[in-house]
């Protein structure tokens, strides 16, 4: 039986395939012909629907949001990734790091759900989460 391989699709591309950037449209297209399947989590449908809302172009920002996520997975936070994203917070306190709650939340829902791959132009806090690897773009 052949293993599912995930990407989890971070803000940062969701946002810039909305906004029509085509570097992230690319990486999305090597991915799907790579046989990756494409998902994000309800933090990133979170942050996209803050931005849309505070936006001047709420309206047309939420409905392309809807038409971006509606094809993908949507994964939830749960007692695991909760579970997870304490130990992942701990670890990088005893380290003197610093990252954000949104980012870990993301990265153990990921995780959690075997998934170790996160895309985002965000490398910084990501790359800093263990069992996770960053895919980018510019």
């Amino acid at each position: 039986m052949e293993t599912l391989r995930y990407a989890c699709l971070d803000t940062t591309i969701l946002v810039d395939l909305e906004r029509g950037r085509q570097s992230a449209y690319d990486l999305i297209e090597s991915l799907v012909s790579k046989s990756y399947r494409l998902v994000t989590t309800a933090v990133n449908v979170f942050e996209m629907s803050y931005g849309a809302h505070k936006s001047t172009k709420s309206k047309k920002n939420l409905e392309g949001l809807i038409a971006l996520v509606e094809d993908l997975a949507i994964w939830d936070f749960d007692v695991e990734s909760g579970l997870l994203s304490g130990k992942i917070l701990h670890e990088a306190e005893l380290k003197g790091e610093t990252i954000g709650f949104r980012d870990i939340f993301i990265a153990s829902i990921a995780l959690a759900n075997g998934c170790q791959r996160v895309v985002t132009r965000n490398k910084k806090d990501f790359e800093r989460i263990p069992g996770i690897h960053v895919i980018t773009y510019e």
